[in-house]
């Protein structure tokens, strides 16, 4: 058994203009100037964006990796080991010593380029 409920019956008069701005509407009227698409109200959760596996592993702070170049970095490492492995032209030991290897020479560049920041930012005061 169903029910339907029937809706009121609107006139042109009780029909109201309604301005989309972000995922709330308003009348044109009650709309604050300052809040656009671009910029969530005020009292919109704010969702706390986390950083990738990779550069918390590594505690990168200076630079940040694209997708791709984490997935080369980091599964291409593991792949390339493997790779080696079975081809008999490295040990078994490649496996971990190529992701570890590549994971030092990416810190190092961190490191580098911190370095590199700072002294740029004293060379311009």
């Amino acid at each position: 058994m169903t029910t339907s409920r029937r809706r009121p019956e609107l006139d042109d008069d009780d029909l109201q203009p309604v301005q989309r701005v972000g995922r709330v509407e308003m009348d044109e009227e009650a709309a604050p100037a300052e809040v656009t698409a671009e910029t969530p109200p005020d009292d919109a959760p704010q969702k706390k964006v986390k950083k990738p596996l990779y550069p918390r592993l590594l505690r990168l702070q200076h630079i940040e990796p694209n997708a791709w170049q984490r997935a080369a970095l980091g599964e291409g490492a593991v792949g390339a080991g493997v790779l080696l492995s079975m081809a008999d032209l490295a040990t078994a030991w490649s496996i971990v010593a190529l992701p570890v290897a590549v994971a030092v020479i990416v810190k190092a560049n961190d490191a580098l380029q911190g370095l590199l920041d700072r002294g740029a930012s004293s060379a311009d005061t």
